[in-house]
């Protein structure tokens, strides 16, 4: 379990400075957009704290039952990379959004 909890750490602390990053850019912004339509334009925002912390949150939840039942390393640095993936992909749309003028 040590090199598990070892991913799962890494893997936190990646999606916890992408979020904090996040946080000081868009740190003018009350609210930052959480769903995106096919043509880009923003579906719906939450709360900027709310919105970085989802990922993290998700992270949590979807890689601790997965190295508790078992999984092996290259499962949980496979779901890992692809959260990571995910939240880097999520700030970069709302970039976009911003940079557009969609809020």
């Amino acid at each position: 379990m040590g090199l598990s909890a070892a991913i799962i750490c890494v893997a936190l602390v990646v999606l916890l400075a992408l979020s904090a990053r996040a946080d000081r850019v868009y740190n003018a912004h009350d609210q930052l957009p959480m769903q995106f339509g096919l043509n880009g334009a923003v579906g719906w925002s939450a709360p900027r704290r709310w919105a970085l912390s989802f990922s993290p949150a998700l992270a949590v939840f979807i890689l601790v039952p997965t190295a508790l039942v078992g999984a092996s390393e290259g499962v949980l640095v496979f779901v890992s990379l692809c959260m990571i993936g995910g939240h880097a992909f999520h700030i970069w749309l709302i970039d976009r959004a911003f940079r557009r003028g969609d809020e």
